[in-house]
């Protein structure tokens, strides 16, 4: 019984259309599954309401459960096919949105091991997990460095859209930071404010309300607070103290 309920949390199989072929999944629940795809031929487009992702044949994509996406696939030379390996546990605090895989040579070892065979049984699932392990080991310390690098270009860009260009959820990056820098994005955004905030203090003459508005606080008063945390010094003193060390 334990062994059928497990085994029931997977469905790996081939696809294969020789006419063009739509599946909407915008108006329902979203996927039914997380699901990783290999292109054999044709080519998919996947649309949702925030991007689109194209693809051809040899590219690997992810589809995240309860995404609402619409796909529409095209044949090429009469037939459009693909592996389709669709389980329900992502195993990682955090899950990433519906993108275009990039695995390391690594990562489509496992992969291939699926293709050869797309069914359900302790090897292939075993696979799959080696497959998301080795594929989403490199990518946070990635998606934390886009993250962060976003963040020095626009400090005040919402967390929400950083999540959104570096292709994660928005509770994905959360975990993300929380796993990599034991910190939130909000509080690594405070600590790149207080950079930005330095670096106006000693190469500038602003005055501490003219560097808040410039930084886009919501108060010089505010702005004060942030950087006394970070700093343990007000403004003025961070000031002074390096003009007199100079």
């Amino acid at each position: 019984m334990e062994y059928e309920r497990f085994f029931s949390g997977f469905l790996f199989c081939r696809i294969v259309f020789h006419r063009f072929h739509r599946t909407d999944h915008l108006r329902d629940n979203g996927s039914p599954m997380h699901y990783i795809g290999v292109m054999l031929s044709g080519n998919s487009l996947l649309v949702s309401e925030r991007q689109t992702v194209s693809l051809k044949a040899g590219d690997v994509f992810f589809i995240p459960k309860g995404y609402s996406y619409e796909s529409r696939w095209t044949p090429e030379n009469e037939e459009v096919a693909w592996i389709s390996l669709g389980f329900d546990l992502f195993p990682f605090p955090f899950s990433f949105s519906m993108q275009k895989l990039s695995p390391d040579e690594e990562a489509m070892q496992w992969l291939q091991k699926i293709v050869q065979t797309p069914v359900v049984n302790e090897k292939t699932v075993g696979y799959l997990y080696a497959f998301l392990c080795s594929t989403v080991s490199s990518a946070p310390q990635t998606a934390v460095d886009r993250a962060i690098a976003m963040m020095r270009q626009d400090a005040q860009a919402k967390i929400s859209e950083i999540a959104e260009r570096c292709h994660i959820s928005e509770s994905g990056l959360y975990a993300l930071f929380q796993h990599e820098l034991h910190k939130t994005p909000n509080e690594v955004r405070r600590e790149v404010l207080c950079e930005q905030a330095q670096r106006l203090l000693l190469t500038t003459d602003l005055s501490v309300e003219d560097i808040s508005r410039l930084l886009g606080f919501s108060s010089s008063s505010y702005f004060r607070k942030v950087f006394f945390s970070g700093t343990k010094k007000t403004p003025r003193e961070y000031r002074r103290s390096k003009q007199f060390s100079d």
